[in-house]
């Protein structure tokens, strides 16, 4: 009986699927340290309306998180029926799930004045029947949360950490200084908000990454499996 072996090797190929798409896999990793060095002096030079509720780092914020959306379900519909992966759809989900965090699930269109410290919304306990959308979206996160974690091959995911540790490390450190600026405990000044919102921004890019590399990855792993070589 004739024997065959089977050999992965991650970083050859991912590096040649990058540099043939040429997209964030391979720009991302080196623009994440100049981004962080960029955006904290900035955050100190920027007006302060900057990091307003639906100000230009929102919106890019926004733009950033419904293009996760729509590329991983591009993904998941393009994707054969041998190697599609319902992760794709829990990640579009996952998205979408920042996306209404970050438009504070629709409050954003319900202006109610503008102050010298930026708009002011309705609350959301003055929209009707708050608790019962309250419990729709709770219910909407876990069960999305849940269906990713299950979905997840972390074999890959440990391979995507391992690969681009850096990025990791300054995740870490950019959801830090949002918890902090969010309470304004960093430099007690304007600038806090806008370090918050710089730092969101960093993690979704981030994210979109780390989906991109994921995606690299798995696909390595399927062009692998179908390659066989004689012992």
């Amino acid at each position: 009986m004739r024997k065959y072996s089977t050999k992965f090797n991650y970083g050859k190929e991912v590096k040649r699927m990058t540099l043939q798409d040429k997209d964030l896999v391979t720009v991302w990793p080196k623009a994440a340290l100049i981004y962080f060095c960029v955006f904290l002096p900035l955050s100190f030079i920027l007006p302060e309306r900057i990091a307003w509720e639906n100000g230009p780092i929102e919106m890019t914020q926004n733009m950033v998180l419904l293009f996760g959306v729509f590329w991983n379900l591009n993904t998941y519909f393009r994707s054969s029926s041998v190697s599609r992966n319902k992760i794709w759809l829990f990640l579009a989900g996952f998205f979408l799930l920042l996306f209404g965090r970050e438009i504070s699930w629709g409050r954003v269109f319900l202006l109610k004045e503008i102050t010298k410290r930026g708009p002011v919304f309705w609350s959301m306990k003055s929209i009707p029947h708050y608790r019962f959308i309250h419990r729709c979206i709770g219910l909407y996160m876990c069960m999305d949360i849940l269906l990713l974690v299950k979905s997840v091959c972390w074999h890959t995911a440990l391979q995507c950490v391992k690969q681009s540790r850096r990025v990791m490390v300054l995740v870490i450190l950019a959801a830090v200084l949002t918890l902090l600026g969010d309470k304004g405990l960093l430099l007690h000044s304007f600038a806090d908000e806008t370090i918050e919102e710089f730092a969101e921004l960093f993690i979704y890019l981030s994210l979109l990454y780390f989906s991109k590399l994921y995606k690299a990855l798995t696909s390595t792993v399927y062009i692998k499996t179908a390659e066989y070589s004689p012992l």
